[in-house]
């Protein structure tokens, strides 16, 4: 997902660091890393949640002793409660999972948020 970023040929600062004698790890800490952090925040961002909300890989190759939130939260109500609403405090431990299950997905998209303003803010 990066190639389209980093790209294939190095770029005018690349070059004239490596003219200034650079060695290539710093020219990869002091110019590449920060010309492409918020293209990196966005990548491990979505890669992320793409991984967190794998339903159908929990739920179809892994067993019951191997299963993330999703299905385990389906598994909590069983057929006849979620056809007739079920009880008041089944829905209230539900509904008490699903918020602890987006806590971290909202802590990392807010902290990405605030590393791309940040670098947005530091380019101009």
């Amino acid at each position: 997902m990066l190639q389209p970023v980093l790209g294939s040929r190095p770029t005018e600062q690349e070059e004239a660091a490596l003219i200034d004698s650079a060695s290539h790890v710093a020219i990869f800490f002091t110019i590449v890393l920060p010309m492409v952090a918020a293209s990196i925040a966005a990548v491990a961002l979505l890669v992320f949640f793409l991984c967190w909300n794998e339903y159908l890989f929990a739920v179809y190759l892994a067993g019951n002793e191997a299963m993330t939130l999703p299905p385990w939260m389906v598994g909590q109500l069983s057929m006849k409660e979620a056809q007739i609403g079920g009880e008041a405090e089944e829905w209230a431990n539900l509904s008490a999972a699903t918020v602890l299950m987006m806590a971290p997905l909202l802590a990392c998209a807010a902290f990405v948020r605030r590393a791309l303003s940040r670098t947005a803010l530091w380019q101009r």
